[in-house]
């Protein structure tokens, strides 16, 4: 395991290792002295870059030298920007009414066209160019389905609604350019945005139910489902497979029949609102469904199917989870106010393996993706000293300061090991809200941030300062080896790991002299002890169960070991 934070430098049996890190390539800002989020992010085969986002009053959507300003007809619009691969803006498109209008999901498919659903307010001219296509709301909000082409101009746009609120969260393609959507809504709603006929109605008008929509590429209807409970669902996110079947993911209260055809599958929710994932097949029928949660309140914020079948969850817990959806039982329990998993199923829904990312303060999953390699990125925010190792390893980062949030994006590979991560530190806070990849290996991440923040994860400074109260930001990393050495230390070993109170370390050789810090997951020094001649050393951890960390001094350097106690 690599270690990308502390050199392990010893007297002892040395191996030469390699440290990943993250290129930086360039960092963009834009937006006005009010509200300005970039919420989705895709990559065309050439590298170009299209981000999606909300902004309010008037910004200047030109990271560069040049002036492009835009001016909201409401409380927020929706923009569209175009950058070239060098981070040099192409064009930037506008859709907006007197009220809101917010992009949540977008995709691009094999031809380049643009597809972004989210929601609006009152009325709304879909149409970016000189043209007019406007929509209006059946009640307070909408969802809403737009195609544009690859110069961003206008092809369709449909909407879904009824008098309550209907909100569509993501959008994704298959591998024909069927569309897919699903949200969530209340009251009755006609699905077909055609002269057809396709409706649902909720349970109640106090609740929200979701809904999973299919489209041709060319807007017409093709088939509509419904989960179905006394209180709320929520389905945050949706992705298909090389096979045409469908993953969505979210969460839930209550009990729910996650079944969308004539049979019943319900499940009841251990406490709060709890995660499920389902899988349905190209025609909207189920093949599985499974949940897990905590008496308290957990969420799954993303998913994504890779091309081998196996499943990808992203999202936060609480308290102890049984993440096996099977008879057996693999539970994790959090660190603080509320941790991040990653899980990974395979394509007949059993458990691979689960990864714990958490500090003492709470921690958000945002967005992941994966590569056809198996390789997953993540997105998310910390409020902590944390470490994003889930491994043996060590990886600690921290934001700013404590209760600021910092944005941070990590690499794992297929089977779960840590490789590498990095972190946007700002003065104030920084969130995300989407990451993806080009075809040339680069990630891209975009959100939002409030003040000053340095984009390069390396060892190098780039600070961009925003207007006012929150600006849009893309920033551009790569992959890539940093060139230098780390020692291991293959003998050095711990155990028992989980421990309930004690420990033994064994240090593979007989040594002269050595140092033993223990430390809390805040870096809070708990014990310091010094030993002599010997090749073994014990411990006794008498503090609260949680998360240490021993750090292990000779006359050559250090090494530091992550501890559970129960």
């Amino acid at each position: 395991m690599k270690r990308s934070i502390y050199t392990l430098l010893t007297a002892l049996t040395f191996t030469a290792g390699t440290v990943y890190s993250q290129e930086f390539s360039w960092a963009r800002s834009m937006g006005s002295f009010s509200v300005d989020r970039a919420q989705v992010v895709v990559t065309d085969p050439q590298g170009n870059v299209y981000t999606s986002g909300l902004f309010s009053s008037t910004g200047d959507f030109d990271p560069g030298n040049g002036v492009t300003n835009l001016s909201s007809a409401g409380n927020y619009d929706l923009f569209l920007q175009k950058l070239n691969p060098a981070g040099e803006l192409i064009w930037v498109k506008q859709i907006g009414g007197i009220a809101d209008d917010v992009p949540y999901g977008m995709e691009m498919d094999a031809d380049g066209n643009i597809f972004i659903a989210g929601y609006f307010s009152d009325q709304v001219d879909f149409d970016p160019g000189v043209g007019s296509t406007i929509l209006t709301t059946a009640g307070n909000y909408d969802a809403f389905i737009v195609k544009l082409d690859s110069d961003g101009n206008f092809v369709w746009a449909n909407k879904i609604g009824s008098t309550f609120g209907d909100y569509a969260h993501d959008i994704t393609l298959d591998g024909a350019g069927n569309v897919y959507v699903t949200g969530i809504f209340s009251g009755t709603v006609d699905f077909d945005p055609g002269a057809g006929t396709s409706n649902l109605t909720s349970v109640n008008n106090n609740s929200y139910e979701s809904f999973i929509l299919k489209l041709t590429n060319s807007g017409d209807f093709t088939w509509v489902k419904q989960l179905g409970g006394q209180a709320d669902e929520y389905t945050r996110a949706l992705s298909t497979d090389d096979a045409g079947n469908l993953y969505i993911t979210g969460y839930f209260y209550d009990t729910v029949d996650f079944d969308p055809g004539a049979g019943t599958d319900n499940h009841t929710s251990a406490g709060g609102s709890d995660i499920f994932i389902q899988k349905l097949s190209s025609a909207g029928d189920l093949i599985w469904a499974h949940t897990m949660g905590s008496t308290n309140n957990d969420y799954c914020q993303d998913v994504d199917a890779n091309v081998d079948g196996t499943v990808y969850l992203f999202g936060t817990f609480t308290e102890t989870v049984d993440f096996d959806p099977g008879p057996a039982t693999f539970s994790l329990t959090s660190i603080g106010q509320a941790d991040i998993f990653l899980l990974k199923l395979s394509d007949s829904g059993d458990l691979t393996w689960v990864k714990q990312i958490g500090s003492q303060n709470q921690d958000f999953a945002r967005a992941l993706v994966t590569h056809d390699s198996g390789d997953i990125y993540l997105t998310g925010n910390i409020y902590d000293t944390i470490d994003l190792d889930p491994g043996p390893g060590v990886a600690m980062f921290s934001s700013a300061a404590q209760g600021t949030g910092a944005t941070f994006a990590e690499k794992f590979s297929a089977s779960g090991d840590y490789e590498w991560a990095g972190v946007i530190a700002p003065d104030f806070d920084c969130f995300a809200t989407e990451i993806t990849l080009s075809q040339d290996g680069y990630v891209y991440l975009v959100g939002s941030y409030t003040g000053t923040a340095d984009f390069d994860p390396g060892t190098g400074v780039t600070q961009l300062t925003g207007q006012a109260n929150q600006d849009a930001y893309v920033v551009k990393w790569g992959s890539a080896v940093a060139g230098f050495s780390e020692s291991l230390l293959p003998q050095l070993q711990a155990w028992p790991n989980p421990t309930t109170g004690s420990l033994s370390i064994d240090l593979g050789v007989y040594t002269p002299r050595i140092e033993i810090e223990l430390t809390d997951i805040s870096g809070a020094v708990i014990k310091k002890e010094t030993f002599y001649n010997t090749s073994e050393v014990k411990m006794n951890l008498t503090d609260n169960p949680g998360l240490y960390f021993v750090r292990v001094k000779n006359a050559s350097g250090e090494q530091l070991i992550k501890v559970v106690k129960n």
